[in-house]
């Protein structure tokens, strides 16, 4: 599927970041000079259900144009480029504005714009939501559903405040 993209670039390394809110992790291309590394236990899934193999993790350090350095562990794995997920978002404060093209800091009020594209779904998933219990529930949505039936009251209350005088201030129309 073709979706909208932001991207921004990181000042320190000069590389272009792929900002995905469907990516449960975020993940930097595994270097040449780390290819002789093992397989870590943990996997992870694309968003046609392959098996992303890891090696590691790497403290990466961020300049993304919001007055502040961003430190984060990421997975070094098989992509072609960064990928920053919702954990990295998360943990910052970040929103993801694809309508203006940018990167807001709620804490900061700042954002930095960026370039939207289209590109492909990569969806980095931790969890592999096509098995039979994901399934199950897609085919019944009403077992997550929040259900919020309205409930009638016992009692009704009407509250009153008893001013003396006239109005402080009033608006004329």
């Amino acid at each position: 599927m073709v979706i909208n993209q932001l991207y921004l670039s990181d000042r320190t390394s000069l590389s272009k970041c792929l900002i995905d809110t469907g990516a449960d992790v975020s993940v930097i291309p595994l270097t040449t000079a780390l290819k002789h590394l093992p397989p870590v236990s943990l996997q992870l899934f694309a968003a046609n259900w392959t098996v992303i193999s890891t090696y590691d993790q790497k403290l990466v350090t961020l300049v993304l144009g919001l007055r502040r350095v961003f430190k984060w562990p990421f997975i070094m794995t098989a992509v072609s480029q960064p990928i920053i997920g919702v954990d990295f978002l998360r943990h910052y404060g970040l929103l993801v504005e694809i309508h203006q093209g940018c990167l807001v800091d709620s804490l900061r009020k700042l954002q930095m714009q960026g370039k939207v594209q289209q590109g492909n779904n990569s969806g980095i998933k931790t969890v592999n939501d096509n098995t039979k219990f994901h399934r199950l529930l897609t085919e019944f949505p009403s077992l997550v559903e929040a259900v919020s039936t309205p409930r009638k009251l016992r009692y009704e209350m009407k509250h009153t405040i008893v001013t003396r005088g006239p109005p402080v201030f009033s608006k004329s129309l």
